[in-house]
Protein backbone atom coordinates (compact mmCIF):
# COMPACT_ATOMS: atom_id res chain seq x y z
CA UNK A 1 0.00 0.00 0.00
CA UNK A 2 1.18 3.40 -0.88
CA UNK A 3 0.95 6.43 1.80
CA UNK A 4 -1.37 8.24 -1.49
CA UNK A 5 -4.05 5.67 -0.84
CA UNK A 6 -4.33 6.59 3.06
CA UNK A 7 -6.30 9.65 1.49
CA UNK A 8 -10.36 10.20 -0.27
CA UNK A 9 -8.86 12.63 -2.05
CA UNK A 10 -5.94 12.95 -4.60
CA UNK A 11 -2.86 15.14 -2.30
CA UNK A 12 -0.83 15.91 -5.82
CA UNK A 13 -4.75 18.48 -6.19
CA UNK A 14 -4.11 22.19 -6.23
CA UNK A 15 -5.04 22.69 -2.87
CA UNK A 16 -4.70 26.74 -2.45
CA UNK A 17 -2.69 28.26 0.75
CA UNK A 18 -5.66 30.72 0.97
CA UNK A 19 -9.25 30.81 0.11
CA UNK A 20 -11.11 33.59 0.13
CA UNK A 21 -14.59 32.84 0.76
CA UNK A 22 -16.22 36.25 -0.84
CA UNK A 23 -14.60 35.20 -4.34
CA UNK A 24 -16.19 31.33 -4.28
CA UNK A 25 -19.08 29.75 -5.46
CA UNK A 26 -21.54 27.94 -2.61
CA UNK A 27 -19.99 24.52 -4.09
CA UNK A 28 -16.78 25.38 -4.00
CA UNK A 29 -16.94 26.65 -0.08
CA UNK A 30 -18.93 23.31 0.55
CA UNK A 31 -16.27 21.21 -0.60
CA UNK A 32 -13.06 23.47 1.10
CA UNK A 33 -14.66 24.07 4.51
CA UNK A 34 -15.83 19.99 4.05
CA UNK A 35 -12.26 19.01 4.16
CA UNK A 36 -11.22 21.39 7.28
CA UNK A 37 -10.06 19.86 10.23
CA UNK A 38 -9.72 21.64 13.63
CA UNK A 39 -7.03 20.77 15.69
CA UNK A 40 -7.27 20.61 19.82
CA UNK A 41 -10.97 19.98 20.97
CA UNK A 42 -9.66 18.41 24.25
CA UNK A 43 -12.33 16.30 26.28
CA UNK A 44 -13.13 17.28 30.24
CA UNK A 45 -10.72 15.72 32.29
CA UNK A 46 -7.66 15.84 29.79
CA UNK A 47 -4.46 17.04 30.83
CA UNK A 48 -4.11 18.76 27.35
CA UNK A 49 -7.66 20.85 28.24
CA UNK A 50 -6.54 22.63 31.50
CA UNK A 51 -3.42 23.44 29.05
CA UNK A 52 -5.54 25.38 26.36
CA UNK A 53 -9.15 25.79 27.75
CA UNK A 54 -10.13 28.22 25.19
CA UNK A 55 -8.61 26.77 21.78
CA UNK A 56 -9.25 27.11 18.00
CA UNK A 57 -11.50 24.08 18.84
CA UNK A 58 -13.74 25.91 21.28
CA UNK A 59 -13.95 29.40 19.67
CA UNK A 60 -14.89 27.53 16.39
CA UNK A 61 -17.93 25.48 18.47
CA UNK A 62 -18.70 28.91 20.14
CA UNK A 63 -19.13 30.20 16.57
CA UNK A 64 -21.08 27.91 15.15
CA UNK A 65 -23.82 27.84 17.81
CA UNK A 66 -23.92 31.55 17.79
CA UNK A 67 -24.45 31.65 13.49
CA UNK A 68 -27.32 28.47 15.04
CA UNK A 69 -28.87 30.31 17.48
CA UNK A 70 -28.84 33.90 15.28
CA UNK A 71 -30.46 31.71 12.14
CA UNK A 72 -33.03 30.17 14.49
CA UNK A 73 -33.94 32.89 16.71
Amino acid sequence: MLIKDLFQRPVTRDIPPVVYFHEQSPDKLAAEVGEYIITGGFPEGHPGRRRVPEGIHEQYVRLLRGIATAQIG
